[in-house]
């Protein structure tokens, strides 16, 4: 099985149509991203590809952290794991479920700190981000003018 992935270089110049180039990397196996409802159908997905030669990533919806037994045992059916992440139900919130209307971009600065971090931004954090944005809003105000 021959796998390819590329980039496209693309030459814009006024007046004249565009040209595309595609340029080749060199992928000497193959990647698979596997998302997974639980460890069990993650154990049966590398089962299933224990004889092929591929680079893996697992995405494993779980109510709880993954047991390392249970990672070891994966590891060693596949060895080429790069990354096994869980996904929490936290972590699943729809976006369209979010309502941003009626935040302020401080209020949904604090809550996604708080999402990745697990802690709230402290005063000092709060003021760096404040001040940047207040600095793209002024850049925005005088490229406009």
């Amino acid at each position: 099985m021959n796998h390819s992935k590329c980039a496209y270089l693309v030459d814009l110049k006024v007046g004249e149509p565009a040209l595309v180039k595609e340029i080749y990397f060199k992928n000497y196996k193959p990647i698979e991203v596997f998302r997974c409802n639980g460890i069990e159908e993650a154990l049966e997905i590398c089962n299933e590809y224990r004889d092929k030669d591929i680079w893996a990533y697992f995405e494993i919806k779980t109510e709880s952290p993954l047991p390392s037994s249970k990672i070891k045992e994966m590891k060693s059916i596949l060895p080429d794991i790069v990354e096994i992440k869980p996904i929490l139900p936290e972590d699943e919130m729809e976006i369209e479920d979010y309502e941003i209307d009626d935040k302020s971009v401080k209020e949904l600065f604090e809550e996604f700190y708080l999402k990745e971090n697990k802690i709230p931004p402290t005063e000092e954090v709060l003021e760096l981000f404040m001040s940047i944005v207040k600095e793209e809003d002024e850049e925005d105000e005088t490229s406009e003018a």
